[in-house]
């Protein structure tokens, strides 16, 4: 993700760069806001609301393997259109490549999955518009078959991927760098608090063994003081405490 962001923040830079000398003026502006405006709003929610993010970019991700491989079925009837109205490719790898980029920062299992899902599909593709000769006709079923598994695929790995669990018994994590310990039974844990590391929100579990859990808050995707507070419950009922309302 540190050198994939640059490469996506630099090619969408000369991209723009290139739009607003060819053609240029009012017509330029019109051109990147119909990429541009999309980018920035996919990016917002890549940062602040990575689970619905993810489920946005499958889609995207979809549609761009589309454009890719209609463009290789049907190479001069993307060459006119590009003639008029620019490197529409280019556009679409770029502006999928940074909001991509920028959930590997909050959910970087997705977005690698997504990433090598499309790699592969891509290269798939490719092979068989190119060394089969296909029709476009068959093609084109090809690629709803292939999108219907990227879609598929993903919905069933943000369904399945959690970053924390917790039950009656204990609770484990799972793709948090530096958590320490990273399963433990409630009745192992002497407390809980909130603490800051890095300048990120994290909830601490401090174990009686002297080990501790460490969890940023911000990667979760439920509201960090009822996480907390959820955490507290499940540890007063594993050392057998029953609050008083």
């Amino acid at each position: 993700m540190i050198v994939m962001t640059p490469i996506a923040v630099l090619g969408l830079a000369f991209l723009l760069g290139e739009t607003l000398a060819d053609p240029g003026g009012w017509r330029a502006v019109g051109l990147i806001s119909l990429w541009l405006v999309p980018t920035v709003a996919v990016c917002w929610l890549a940062w602040r609301l990575p689970d619905l993010a993810t489920r946005v970019l499958v889609g995207i991700v979809g549609l761009l393997l589309v454009l890719l491989v209609w463009s290789a079925a049907a190479a001069d009837r993307m060459l006119d259109l590009e003639r008029s109205a620019g490197p529409v490719r280019a556009i679409a790898v770029f502006a999928t490549a940074l909001p991509l980029t920028l959930l590997g920062w909050q959910r970087p299992r997705e977005a690698g999955a997504l990433l090598v899902l499309l790699g592969i599909l891509v290269c798939v593709a490719m092979v068989l518009v190119l060394a089969l000769q296909l029709s476009l006709d068959v093609m084109s079923a090809v690629v709803l078959l292939v999108l219907a598994t990227v879609v598929g695929a993903s919905y069933l790995l943000t369904r399945r991927s959690y970053v924390v669990r917790a039950d009656d018994a204990g609770y484990r994590v799972r793709f948090v760098r530096g958590a320490g310990v990273t399963a433990a039974r409630w009745e192992g844990v002497e407390d809980v608090v909130a603490t800051y590391v890095a300048g990120a929100r994290c909830v601490r579990l401090r174990l009686k063994n002297g080990g501790s859990t460490t969890i940023p808050v911000d990667v979760l995707a439920v509201d960090g003081d009822q996480f907390v507070r959820d955490l507290q419950v499940r540890l007063d009922r594993g050392h057998g405490y029953r609050r008083v309302r």
